[in-house]
């Protein structure tokens, strides 16, 4: 199978070509997904007269939204490809294990300990002697929080009480669970031999087709009406098929223009809301792999994770404490400073257990495929 979506606008890169790190820009990628989550929640959090989200008034679809979706997205590719590579279950779940946990960690304890004692309403006698305070880290912790938004499993006492988002300190850590969700997944895929190229693209069709049925088969609890949950399967599942076929798929852009064109042929229809993501994903790919962004506009270091992690409660305490900041300046504030905790988990935590991860990984034997045809 050979997959041509062009040559007609500038060079065109295999995605196996993009993938190599000197190759792209995905660190800024991320960064800007990160920073759009941040200005997503902000229209509730500091909302403004004027002060519109921009991408929802052209599309339809709300920015936080669309970049979470755009993180499983490459989620998907990224992590595919490393399973594909490491031909290890193990060395795969250790890797992810000191990618996610230690910074998650880190925000938490800091939610706890720093956040909690300075925005609860309560004495720090009560907020520490009641059983929510550390439940929160063990909940959070051990990602014990699908679908419990309503039982306050997300909540600190007392902390944030006057805030739009009552008590929760960090809403946007919802899509981790749903993302390590995957990583089971994806998993286990690999290690019952369904990861041979046939079988997986014949899967990775089923989980598109089940996310465009109007009755679930397959993600039978993801609620069909509710975009920030219905779609991640489709979108990781995408990322994971561009991994699969990393050699055939050229990425230049008559392929987000075609499936820009899609999306317009489609937008009443079943379909265009897919193709629609789609065009987004792939004009990122796009921008991601042009040699002057890749070559000129380089970060140091990748603190997208930590700044999606520390943006909400960031975000939250702004909103407490300076509640006349609000519109375009919340947001620039916001994003100044979870860029800086951001840096501060990469520097102090990340870069770190990553370099401990990679060392870990190495101790476990490769699980080879079934069928190892790829």
């Amino acid at each position: 199978m050979t997959l041509q979506v062009g040559h007609f606008f500038g060079k065109s890169v295999s995605v196996a070509q993009a993938l190599a790190r000197r190759s792209n820009n995905f660190d800024l990628l991320r960064l800007m997904a990160a920073l759009t989550v941040i200005y997503g929640h902000s229209f509730a959090l500091a909302p403004a007269p004027g002060f519109d989200d921009s991408l929802y008034v052209l599309t339809g679809h709300h920015s936080a939204a669309l970049a979470v979706k755009f993180f499983f997205f490459l989620s998907g590719l990224l992590v595919t490809d490393s399973l594909l590579t490491r031909q290890s279950a193990l060395q795969f779940f250790v890797a992810r294990f000191f990618r996610i946990w230690p910074a998650l960690a880190f925000v938490l304890l800091a939610s706890v300990f720093v956040i909690g004692p300075i925005a609860t309403s309560l004495d720090l006698a009560t907020y520490f002697t009641n059983s929510q305070t550390f439940l929160y880290f063990k909940h959070q912790i051990l990602m014990q929080t699908w679908g419990t938004q309503s039982l306050g499993y997300y909540n600190l006492p007392g902390v944030f009480e006057e805030n739009y988002y009552k008590y929760n300190v960090n809403a946007s850590l919802w899509s981790l669970v749903a993302e390590v969700f995957a990583y089971l997944i994806l998993a286990a895929l690999f290690l019952v031999g369904l990861l041979e190229k046939r079988l997986a693209s014949i899967l990775i069709i089923l989980i598109i087709l089940d996310s465009i049925l109007p009755t679930r088969i397959i993600f039978t609890a993801l609620p069909i009406g509710n975009e920030d949950f219905s779609y991640l399967p489709f979108c990781f599942a995408s990322g994971a098929f561009f991994a699969l076929y990393k050699i055939q798929i050229t990425i230049d852009a008559s392929l987000p223009l075609g499936f820009a064109l899609l999306a317009y042929l489609f937008k009443d229809n079943l379909g265009g809301t897919h193709t629609f993501f789609l065009t987004s994903f792939t004009l990122a790919l796009y921008l991601a792999t042009r040699p002057w962004i890749v070559q000129n506009i380089r970060l140091p270091f990748d603190v997208s994770y930590g700044t999606f992690l520390w943006g909400f409660p960031i975000q939250q305490l702004l909103s407490k404490f300076l509640p006349n900041l609000t519109g375009g300046a919340h947001v620039i504030v916001a994003s100044v400073l979870a860029i800086l905790a951001g840096t501060i988990s990469w520097l102090l935590v990340e870069k770190r257990f990553i370099a401990i991860g990679k060392h870990v990984a190495l101790v476990f034997p490769r699980f080879e495929y079934r069928n190892n045809s790829n």
